[in-house]
């Protein structure tokens, strides 16, 4: 069935140094299973022969983010409580795959952004899809776009109370964004 790549990774949110990883790579029929130790809070597997490497970071969604490179995909495994505001400064794709963000019991917005997901590099853009962001409150807006292009498909905003004199669920400034096949269900504001 061609290549593949198959990748489990035993408690790798949280792991810490010398924590073992596990890496199946399918080849045709062939299976090369990779063992890797936590260090530094990333795993890297490098075969013996050399032509495969993967680098897999440990740790929560902070770490993918600074991790991955322009272009890169961000996909979800899980739903994810959100502590803090999150700020990315790449081209890159967050697919939530169905999962969602969620305020964590000690989420606070900081009073600059005042959000849960801030897009902001004038030579960036950005896709969020197949997300869903519920019950978060206290902010002035969920999603803030600034100075760049977003494309935001297929995510759900549920549940959330939105505080700010002139904030909404989403919020942009000198940005193009694309909202495509989104649901906006129970959401509050202040400013109508």
């Amino acid at each position: 069935d061609g290549v593949g790549v198959k990748m489990t990774f035993p408690a790798v949110e949280g792991a810490t140094g010398g924590d073992s990883a596990y890496v199946v790579h399918q080849h045709g029929d062939v299976n090369y299973i990779y063992v890797g130790k936590v260090n530094d809070g990333k795993i890297t597997f490098t075969n013996t022969v050399g032509f495969s490497t993967f680098t897999v970071y440990a740790g929560g969604l902070e770490e993918a983010f600074a991790a991955a490179q322009d272009g890169d995909t961000i996909t979800l495994l899980s739903d994810v409580e959100i502590s803090n505001v999150i700020v990315i400064n790449k081209s890159i794709t967050l697919d939530g795959n169905g999962h969602k963000f969620t305020p964590a019991s000690d989420f606070v917005a900081d009073g600059g952004h005042n959000a849960v997901l801030v897009l902001e590099n004038a030579s960036s853009s950005y896709i969020i899809k197949n997300l869903t962001f519920e019950g978060f409150s206290g902010l002035t807006r969920v999603v803030r776009v600034n100075f760049c292009d977003a494309e935001i498909e297929n995510c759900i905003f549920k549940n959330n109370s939105i505080s700010g004199d002139l904030g909404g669920v989403i919020t942009s400034s000198y940005a193009t964004v694309d909202v495509k096949d989104c649901t906006f269900d129970t959401n509050t504001s202040k400013f109508a």
